[in-house]
C-alpha cells in the first residue's frame, strides 16, 4: 500500500546517481518548506498593510525564495541526469499534476465571478495539483514497473 511505504522506498528503483540527485532534491524541498513555514509564521495572518512593515522583514522573504530557487535547480538536475523511463514518469505526473491545478484554477477563477472571491481557492488549487502529481506518480512508477519487484 502507498500509504505504508518508507519516503525513500522508490528510490530503491534508481540508479545510484539518480539516487544522489534525488536525495539533494529532497533537502532542497525539505528546507524550502520549513524556511516557507517559518517565514509564514512569522508575517502571520492580519491585515497590517505593507506600510506597516518593516523593510527589514522583506528581507525575510528572500530565505524561501532562494531555497525555491535551489529546489527548482535540483529538480531540473535530477530530470537532466536520470534515467529515461523514470524522466518519462516524472514528467507525465508533472504534467497531469499541472494540468489538474490549471483546470480546477480556472474554475475557481469563473466561480468567483458568479458567486464572489474565496480566500482558499490558491491553497486548494495548489493542493490538487500535488495530490494530482502524487497519484499520477504512484500509479506510473507501479505501472511501468521501475521498482523491483519484492
Amino acid at each position: 500500500m502507498m500509504l505504508k511505504q518508507r519516503p525513500t522506498a522508490a528510490m530503491e528503483g534508481l540508479c545510484q546517481r539518480d539516487k544522489l540527485n534525488a536525495r539533494a532534491l529532497l533537502r532542497w524541498t525539505f528546507v524550502w518548506g520549513v524556511t516557507w513555514v517559518v517565514v509564514a509564521l512569522f508575517f502571520g495572518p492580519g491585515d497590517r498593510g505593507l506600510a506597516s512593515i518593516s523593510p527589514w522583514m522583506y528581507g525575510l522573504l528572500v530565505i524561501p525564495l532562494a531555497a525555491c530557487v535551489a529546489m527548482i535547480k535540483a529538480y531540473l538536475r535530477f530530470l537532466r541526469e536520470a534515467d529515461e523511463l523514470v524522466r518519462l514518469v516524472l514528467l507525465r505526473a508533472a504534467a497531469i499534476g499541472f494540468g489538474v491545478a490549471f483546470a480546477l484554477g480556472f474554475v475557481f477563477l469563473l466561480s468567483s465571478q458568479m458567486f464572489g472571491e474565496w480566500e482558499d481557492a490558491g491553497a486548494i488549487t495548489w493542493g490538487a495539483g500535488w495530490l494530482a502529481y502524487q497519484i499520477s506518480f504512484s500509479w506510473q512508477w507501479k505501472h511501468y514497473d521501475v521498482q523491483p519487484s519484492a
